[in-house]
């Protein structure tokens, strides 16, 4: 379903909270119309929009199949970065001192010494990752780079915003991309659903959903794993 039109904010970062982002989505009067269509296309869609890519360089870079993004314009995207001298045990989920992301004119203003790193994937486009954690966090394309009327964009990786955020209905991908690309079951699994694949609450495959896993939950939580049940039956 389409994000709400109100005005909000969300966050999210890498694994090992040293990249953060925070996202401000003005009110939908306010927001740039959806730049994926034919010019001819009237087409009401704007800006963010959550999707699934099935393109061979979003798997690639990521190591994901059907790689979940949400599409922002860039100017409501904020992102921060510690330092690699930065003591570990000081990072939290605050997101200061943050920029937008505008691809090469970006990275070229990057501290040296930032987690934060880009990759040039192909002419014009890179990718952004932490290079402390490793977790893929946003693509861009550099700025004159992108099909004509193009605003500046991010596409940030579905995965890395916030788990509070995530579980809005409103974040669910609503439109599917590249199929044409895609990988036939995978593309088959996203419009089927998981038919006949078994279910298992943890990590145990002997386990089905609805049974007593309370022993598992201990001996995961023994290894110091966190088990967090969100999905009690």
């Amino acid at each position: 379903m389409p994000f709400c039109k109100g005005t909000f904010t969300f966050e999210g970062g890498c694994k090992c909270k040293a990249v953060r982002y925070r996202v401000f989505v003005p009110p939908w009067q306010s927001r740039i119309a959806l730049p994926y269509k034919s010019q001819e296309a009237d087409i009401k869609d704007r800006l963010p929009i959550s999707i699934i890519c099935h393109c061979n360089n979003c798997r690639e870079a990521t190591g994901q199949i059907g790689t979940q993004y949400v599409a922002l314009h860039a100017l409501t995207f904020k992102i921060s970065s510690r330092k690699k001298t930065d003591d570990p045990s000081t990072m939290t989920s605050d997101c200061e001192d943050s920029e937008s992301l505008h691809g090469k004119e970006f990275e070229d203003k990057l501290d040296p010494s930032s987690w934060l790193t880009g990759f040039a994937s192909s002419p014009g486009r890179r990718r952004w990752f932490c290079s402390r954690c490793g977790t893929p966090i946003a693509y861009t394309i550099d700025d004159g780079k992108g099909p004509e009327g193009w605003l500046p964009m991010v596409d940030v990786i579905l995965g890395t915003v916030d788990r509070a955020w995530l579980e809005r209905e409103d974040f669910k991908p609503d439109h599917s991309l590249w199929t044409a690309l895609g990988v036939p079951w995978v593309r088959e699994q996203l419009r089927g659903g998981a038919v006949g694949m078994a279910e298992h609450p943890l990590i145990h495959v002997d386990k089905k959903i609805g049974d007593d896993i309370s022993s598992v939950i201990e001996w995961l939580s023994s290894m110091g794993a966190s088990v967090e049940i969100t999905i009690p039956k």
